[in-house]
């Protein structure tokens, strides 16, 4: 009885340094992360979202290296979003930014800090950049707009204004006052 209540107490030993060892290992692997009240609810890295229309077809992607949600104003908070939108032309717009925020699917995305928005060449575009802050993006409307100071680079061209609107379904920019630049060189 003696060797068999040994072993039984050995195996209990042994079960509970096998259950601790366990323990440590499965808790280092994850990253436990206390959240206050006004935390956000839920978060990951490396995010790609694609968001469709009523009818399946892709309306814009979205990527960021960081994405929190915050359940008090139901709002995403983005660090360094890349949205990108596709025309049926085959011309395509990129916006990237520091950082940016948004709701639902369908509302507007706030992009902040340095803006920078290109229409990426294709066999029907030329290349464009516009570098700017702090634009309004209607992904919905494929539109986005901005208050602040623009500057518009393309082959043969460069203009800055105080003010832009794009309109990447028509492939057209508004700029808004203060307008001045170059074509080919030429005021």
């Amino acid at each position: 009885m003696s060797n068999a209540r040994t072993a039984i107490l050995l195996l209990v030993a042994l079960l509970v340094v096998a259950t601790s060892w366990f323990s440590r290992q499965q808790g280092s692997s994850f990253d436990l992360t206390v959240f206050t009240e006004r935390g956000p609810d839920a978060y990951a890295d490396d995010v790609s979202i694609r968001v469709m229309d009523v009818d399946g077809l892709p309306v814009y992607r979205l990527r960021a290296a960081h994405i929190a949600w915050y359940p008090d104003n139901d709002q995403l908070a983005l660090r360094q979003p890349q949205l990108d939108m596709t025309r049926p032309d085959g011309a395509r717009w990129q916006l990237t930014a520091e950082q940016g925020r948004t709701g639902r699917a369908g509302d507007p995305i706030s992009l902040t800090g340095e803006v920078i928005i290109q229409r990426l060449a294709s066999d029907s575009q030329k290349p464009l950049k516009i570098t700017t802050t702090d634009v309004t993006v209607l992904a919905d409307a494929r539109m986005a707009l901005t208050e602040h100071a623009a500057e518009v680079i393309g082959p043969g061209y460069h203009f800055e204004s105080q003010g832009l609107s794009a309109d990447f379904s028509e492939n057209r920019l508004e700029l808004r006052s203060q307008v001045r630049g170059n074509i080919d060189g030429k005021r």
